[in-house]
């Protein structure tokens, strides 16, 4: 989880009751004008989300040095058949896996605009996108888990062990998943609570 549910709860619950007990009266002039505290505590937690996507980011172009180191070191060993398909099949998951981190961290980097309504967007736009990839890890995860199990048979490698090995991982996944995904629905909600609280368009 990239934070805990209790800060995220608290954040958003403090920057709605700021804003319904300082917002005017009547609603400002122009759609957006909002009172700029909560304003900067907003963008404040979206740059700590910024700065998470960066370390994943970062994170996964050392994953992939480090698959291209072990490929090098495979072959230039002489690969026999099974480690040939081996490494095919992490390039292959590892394309996968890649195009879809890209295409899913489109247009999140930054707000389109300077004002709440655009981070309260942005905000919304990133824990759906999070969403997208709970469904995609445990998709990849199911792919996987079919890749290894035909491999280990052809070669005649399918032991007990890698069923424990498998279940172990598939369990922690959807734990993982699970809490995630539930964490992610209350985002949401708190953020269209917050939504909510802004001016309508004049």
């Amino acid at each position: 989880m990239s934070e805990p549910e209790t800060t995220g709860n608290g954040e958003w619950s403090a920057w709605r009751e700021a804003w319904v007990s300082e917002r005017p009266a009547d609603p400002p002039a122009h759609r957006g004008a909002a009172e700029p505290g909560g304003l900067a505590a907003l963008r404040r937690r979206l740059d700590r989300q910024r700065d998470r996507q960066i370390a994943v980011a970062a994170v996964e172009w050392l994953g992939a040095l480090a698959l291209v180191a072990v490929t090098v070191a495979v072959l230039r060993g002489g690969a026999a058949a099974w480690q040939i398909v081996w490494l095919a099949t992490l390039w292959a998951f590892s394309a996968v896996a890649g195009g879809f981190a890209w295409w899913n961290r489109r247009a999140t980097w930054h707000a389109a605009g300077a004002t709440i309504e655009d981070a309260v967007r942005l905000a919304r736009l990133r824990a759906e996108r999070q969403l997208h990839t709970v469904r995609f890890v445990l998709l990849l995860f199911a792919a996987e888990v079919v890749a290894v199990l035909a491999q280990l048979a052809w070669f005649d490698r399918l032991v007990p062990l890698a069923f424990w090995a498998l279940a172990a991982a598939g369990l922690a996944i959807g734990l993982w998943c699970a809490v995630t995904r539930r964490r992610l629905r209350r985002e949401l909600a708190r953020i269209d609570a917050f939504a909510r609280e802004l001016p309508d368009p004049p």
